[in-house]
């Protein structure tokens, strides 16, 4: 007889009727746990549970709904309560913590909890304070779990995982496009160098220019690049990039490398998963794309975190080509202290913009690119 317990894990997009009404299906169970939701709704109210029901909360969603606190009573968070701001400690890492503190932890597990902490640093949800605080903690669990895989057997085998810790360049998926490509469409460098105008193009070319790096091999793919290029590249950028302004465009980050040959960021799987997960291509039940990206965090499935780059670049050039048309024609509105812009059904990409994470990217993206568009003084007249 199996002693493994018999669970269901279910995706949900809100507490509508029908998504609970879902839930409810499963009410012979006595435990649910409720990752990233459930904080902030009452929880009791909506599902209306048995009595012995218990549910075990790790949200980082805010703010926490007050009746879900003081209503212990079949209600268990997995969060520090002592303090309800919204800089907290995301829920991927509080279940790898969980996972470590019953010595349970794996490096895929660790990874999955970079990749959390990274996703909430891509969308500006914690502050830089608190991102630079938590990769310091993730990074002395990677030494302990790259020390502890030396002695074993499969260290250097063609299937082998290790993370690395480093300081990369903040150009979203530059390794796995052109440079070219990624300066344009990273918001913290096309916002710094104005890119939706002409005076911007031409500070881009200057930029470059100030590298020393010929244009046919920026704009070629980045693993086709000289490697003599390629090896000082780094550094030659976070030079140039002081110069230009922008003294933050190198940020401490993780990698991970599958055998000898796959390399990706965590900022690189946080763009794929996204995309799969919000796919406008394919008409079809959202729990479908959702395990597709599940799936993707799974070194056995690179195809599908291939697609879910290519996805991603796609998302990115929408949101570059939107943010530069409602820039140039003066879309963004300021309303008092609150600025707002308005996109009319029929414009390119609209429906990309319906799901959360495409548009909070948007959003920030041109929030940076207004507030660099207009002097401080101009900016909320």
């Amino acid at each position: 007889m199996s002693n493994t317990p018999e669970f269901a894990a279910l995706s949900y997009k809100s507490f509508s009727s029908s998504q609970t009404s879902n839930i409810r299906k499963y009410i012979q169970f006595k435990y649910f746990v409720l990752i990233n939701c459930g904080a902030n709704v009452d929880l009791l109210e909506i599902l209306q549970p048995e009595e012995d029901t218990f549910f075990f909360v790790c949200d980082s969603h805010r703010p926490i709904n007050v009746v879900n606190v003081y209503n212990a009573t079949q209600q268990e968070f997995c969060v520090n309560l002592s303090s309800f701001c919204f800089s907290l400690m995301q829920s991927a890492m509080v279940m790898f913590d969980l996972a470590w503190i019953m010595s349970k932890d794996l490096n895929d597990m660790l990874w999955w909890a970079i990749v959390g902490l990274t996703d909430q640093w891509v969308q500006d949800k914690i502050t830089q304070m608190k991102y630079v605080t938590d990769i310091g903690i993730l990074q002395r669990h990677v030494s302990r779990h790259n020390h502890r895989n030396e002695d074993e057997e499969n260290s250097l085998s063609i299937d082998c995982m290790r993370i690395a810790f480093e300081y990369d360049l903040r150009l979203a998926l530059y390794q796995h496009w052109s440079l070219y490509e990624s300066l344009c469409n990273t918001s913290y460098t096309s916002a710094s160098l104005k890119l939706w105008s002409v005076q911007g193009q031409k500070r881009l070319q200057e930029f470059l220019a100030d590298m020393g790096l010929p244009l046919k091999q920026v704009k070629q793919k980045f693993n086709s690049m000289d490697m003599s290029l390629k090896e000082n590249l780094r550094e030659m950028i976070e030079e140039s990039a002081n110069k230009f302004g922008m003294k933050d465009l190198r940020v401490q980050t993780f990698s991970i490398h599958f055998g000898f040959k796959n390399k990706f960021s965590a900022s690189d799987i946080v763009y794929a998963t996204a995309s799969l997960m919000e796919n406008i291509e394919k008409e079809g039940p959202e729990t479908t794309n959702f395990i597709k990206a599940l799936d993707s965090l799974s070194r056995g499935n690179l195809d599908k975190l291939h697609q879910g780059l290519d996805l991603a670049k796609k998302q990115l050039r929408a949101i570059q080509q939107t943010v530069a048309s409602c820039i140039c024609t003066n879309l963004v509105i300021s309303q008092g202290p609150f600025l707002y812009c308005s996109l009319m059904e029929g414009t390119p990409d609209v429906k990309l913009f319906s799901k959360p994470v495409s548009l909070c990217l948007l959003s920030k993206y041109l929030l940076k690119s207004f507030v660099c568009s207009v002097s401080k003084s101009k900016a909320f007249d």
